[in-house]
């Protein structure tokens, strides 16, 4: 039996959501709403594609995530669903020119001295030996040459930015290798803003290089990269130092990701639609499994019931198990997500997801105690009338889940409380009691509130004690 998890944060609320078709009612970002779960669900349009049946979440930053969940959906009994997760996220490369271009007008070598261009310093060639980020053999290689009567060198290239928006942060970034010599001074200029300097230590790796971002507000497409060789009084000897370069990126945003190359030149790059297939490696790539899964051993069902063979629930009471899907995958580092929903055969042609949950669980070290407490609380509303006749208002009725820990550690109780405290009464959290157990996590997987929020009673480290009592949310 696995560990109980309890999820009191949901990442998905600060997360962009993008991708398939979805109705402009009911639109995907309905699905960070906690709200109105049933109210206010997002829509897909068309199911009978699965291009329109996906939709992918983009989070600020990478972060450890290891459950994923679907709630009050209205997929049909045959629906299926995948995840793929990746640490990278970049989209976009708004650098126009290619990253073959090799000659010395594009790079320049300047005195800093007299603040004008000299003589070539120096000379660039794609370097055979040094493999490149991308493990082709193509880097650049820059071999500044000495002058004299120069106390530093500057070495110059324009690159050349497509589509940019006014207005729009955008973030520089190149890859440098650099692996002995003293230490060089990167800063990126473009034609209104000053970057500020990077200092670039020798290494044997490769080294991304962030630059600083800067607001694009008018003036010639392009910005420079800018190489300060030598300290400012320390003459360079024959030869100089080299470093290799490769990769410039302007990317929108304000934060440094995943490089995408732009070899084609002169036009932005953008990934297309459903980019994550081309990507050489997942960081999370499941296989196709079935949104309602068997529930039932084949021995406890009567013979020749619908259900028999494939033990899920029967369509009849699809609604008997409430319509949520705990996806449970093992902890990654992910930024991007992206969940694929395979519900063709839905007659309706559309279905709903109320609200979409991702984050990665607390789970104490020691297990809750046995005897959790499961109860179903009635809300039918029953009327008598004078001659005996009972009238009734049929209600869904409320689950209650009650669970104890008695031999936590002071910070494991402590994490209880500030879930409580996070979550009060009135927030949803998500209790998995046993995430091996896919059968039975179906049956007692539900959104819910704190009753209580949990407190704790402080006996001695590793044997605290704290409980909670989770009432289900029903719309």
């Amino acid at each position: 039996m696995a560990q109980g998890k309890l999820i009191d944060g949901n990442l998905t609320a600060l997360a962009t959501l993008s991708g398939g078709a979805w109705s402009g009612s009911w639109p995907l970002n309905n699905l960070k709403d906690e709200s109105n779960y049933v109210g206010a669900p997002a829509r897909c349009t068309d199911c009978t594609s699965l291009a329109n049946s996906q939709f992918e979440i983009l989070l600020p930053e990478p972060r450890l995530v290891s459950v994923m969940a679907l709630l009050f959906h209205t997929m049909s009994l045959g629906a299926l669903y995948r995840v793929k997760a990746s640490s990278e996220d970049s989209t976009q490369n708004y650098v126009a020119n290619s990253n073959a271009l090799v000659h010395n007008t594009t790079w320049q070598m300047y005195s800093v001295a007299t603040g004008f261009a000299s003589d070539w310093w120096g000379y660039v060639e794609n370097d055979p030996a040094v493999v490149a980020p991308d493990g082709a053999v193509s880097a650049l290689k820059v071999v500044p040459l000495a002058t004299s009567g120069a106390s530093a060198g500057l070495v110059l290239r324009n690159n050349a930015m497509a589509a940019v928006t006014l207005g729009q942060p955008y973030k520089p970034s190149w890859w440098v290798y650099y692996p002995a010599g003293p230490a060089l001074t990167f800063a990126v200029n473009n034609d209104l803003n000053a970057g500020v300097a990077f200092n670039v230590l020798p290494s044997p790796l490769w080294q991304r290089i962030p630059f600083s971002t800067f607001t694009k507000t008018g003036g010639a497409s392009f910005y420079d990269l800018e190489v300060v060789l030598y300290p400012s009084g320390a003459v360079p000897t024959n030869p100089a130092y080299p470093f290799w370069v490769w990769g410039p990126q302007l990317e929108p945003g304000s934060a440094m990701t995943s490089y995408y190359p732009n070899p084609a030149g002169l036009a932005a790059s953008t990934r297309p639609a459903g980019y994550m297939d081309s990507w050489q490696t997942y960081d999370l790539n499941t296989d196709w499994q079935y949104v309602f899964p068997s529930i039932f051993d084949p021995l406890d069902l009567e013979f020749g019931v619908e259900n028999f063979i494939t033990g899920t629930v029967a369509s009849a009471e699809i609604d008997l198990i409430k319509r949520h899907r705990p996806i449970i995958f093992p902890e990654v580092l992910a930024r991007r997500i992206r969940i694929e929903l395979d519900d063709r055969a839905n007659p309706a042609g559309f279905f709903d997801v109320g609200g979409c949950w991702v984050g990665g669980g607390f789970s104490p070290a020691v297990n809750f105690e046995r005897g959790r407490d499961l109860s179903v609380m009635p809300r039918d509303v029953v009327d008598e009338a004078p001659s005996g006749r009972l009238f009734a208002e049929e209600r869904d009725p409320r689950r209650k889940l009650e669970i104890s820990y008695q031999m936590l550690t002071d910070p494991e109780m402590r994490r209880f409380v500030d879930a409580g405290l996070r979550a009060r009464t009135t927030r949803t959290v998500l209790f998995l009691p046993d995430t091996d157990d896919e059968a039975q996590l179906i049956r007692e997987f539900f959104p819910a509130v704190f009753e209580q929020p949990p407190g704790g009673k402080l006996f001695y480290p590793g044997l605290n004690s704290t409980a909670l009592t989770l009432k289900e949310i029903l719309a």
